[in-house]
């Protein structure tokens, strides 16, 4: 079985951590080197990567959108909103995207048996080229913001045109139906390589940023964006900091709030307790995960209306053993259940110290949340678990 995936974001290399591409990779290669599906990506080019390439017995094909390459604005980095909340060139360059992924998927599209669609935009390229080729196409959800009445038509037409949707977590199901009515529809989580996350060596961390090896470490890893809610999480320091004198509060990754975020740490006085580790290769999470006492992702509804849909942070952090604590809202409390994690009132720094407390002066607590929580990821996240759902879907398209 043939299956073209066209998605707008995707590893651009190895060790790329690219948010929920990183989880379209793992469930492509799952299905393509574990099921034996021909399995295709068109994807966006970025500055000094290669136009097509096989990667992990994965065919991607990439598009370029704009020249010189490295004036691209629109794809990676913070992602599609961000990027079009920040740059103005990224507006100019949609019309382009969407001329040049269509005609790059164009090429491999007729080839294929289903188009499956990654984000729901992306069906402005799909659907035309489903009816163009007369193909079966599935569009996976991740994100329901429709910004205007207009955004919110043409999602709703996207909609229901596919032939099934997939929904990453209830409260994105929840959001799209209250607008759309597909022709069939389910919930399918996100996936990841639970292997890669029990392989993790303890100390790195640790030795990177020299803590001894009695200081607690609390660790959050993600954008530094505004629907994260990393500044409610620093707000919630100086009081851990107070019940617990050996604490540590380490931050990976980068966005539009990495300044102001280093500002207020500045501010609140305690540099010494806070470190920010900037981008972090996806090959490092693993030993990052295991020298956690406590993972945090304080997420929000921001602004714009937008939030968590689901968190694989958490299941990353859950899979190797580490107790997680994340804000009530959006698709978060998918992941997190009173055994494996503990959940916030968002934006309430107050309630994020008072939980992150209690389990860094509960050993015993955390070991075993760490236990459940690890067993949870695996039975419902892993990629085997979710990839028997795609493969069901599929043939029943195909037949």
């Amino acid at each position: 079985m043939k299956i073209c995936m066209l998605t707008s974001i995707f590893p651009r290399y190895k060790g790329d951590h690219c948010g929920a591409g990183n989880t379209i990779y793992e469930m492509v290669k799952n299905l393509t080197n574990n099921h034996g599906l021909d399995v295709s990506v068109v994807t966006p080019n970025y500055h000094k990567i290669p136009k097509y390439e096989i990667l992990d017995g994965i065919e991607v094909f990439r598009f370029s959108y704009f020249l010189p390459r490295k004036f691209q604005r629109l794809a990676y980095d913070a992602g599609i909103p961000a990027n079009l909340r920040r740059y103005k060139l990224a507006k100019l360059q949609v019309p382009l995207f969407i001329i040049n992924f269509f005609l790059r998927a164009l090429r491999q599209v007729y080839k294929a048996d289903i188009i499956h669609v990654q984000w729901i935009l992306n069906g402005i390229v799909g659907i035309p080229l489903a009816k163009i080729f007369n193909k079966s196409i599935v569009i996976s959800v991740r994100r329901v913001v429709p910004s205007n009445k207009w955004m919110q038509r043409l999602i709703k037409y996207i909609v229901e045109h596919a032939d099934y949707i997939l929904f990453n977590s209830s409260y994105t199901k929840n959001e799209l139906l209250k607008f759309a009515t597909p022709k069939r529809h389910c919930i399918i989580p996100s996936t990841f390589d639970p292997d890669k996350f029990q392989k993790g060596v303890p100390g790195k961390l640790r030795k990177k940023i020299g803590l001894s090896d009695d200081t607690l470490i609390i660790l959050y890893i993600g954008y530094l964006i505004e629907k994260k809610g990393v500044r409610y999480l620093i707000n919630s320091i100086p009081e851990i900091v107070q019940k617990i004198k050996k604490v540590h509060i380490v931050i990976g990754g980068d966005g539009l709030e990495a300044t102001s975020l280093k500002k207020q740490v500045s501010e609140l006085g305690i540099e010494n307790k806070v470190t920010f580790l900037g981008w972090v290769n996806h090959n490092d999470l693993p030993d990052y995960y295991c020298d956690a006492d406590v993972f945090v992702l304080p997420s929000i509804i921001d602004s714009k209306g937008e939030t968590e849909t689901l968190g694989m942070v958490l299941v990353e952090a859950m899979a190797s053993g580490t107790p997680v604590v994340g804000s009530n809202v959006g698709g978060i409390p998918d992941v997190i259940t009173p055994e494996v994690g503990l959940l916030t009132e968002p934006k309430n720094s107050k309630d994020i110290a008072d939980k992150v407390i209690s389990l860094l002066l509960n050993e015993e607590k955390r070991k075993t949340m760490g236990q459940s929580a690890k067993k949870w990821a695996i039975e419902n996240f892993s990629w085997e678990s979710v990839s028997q759902k795609y493969l069901k879907i599929y043939h029943e398209l195909t037949n």
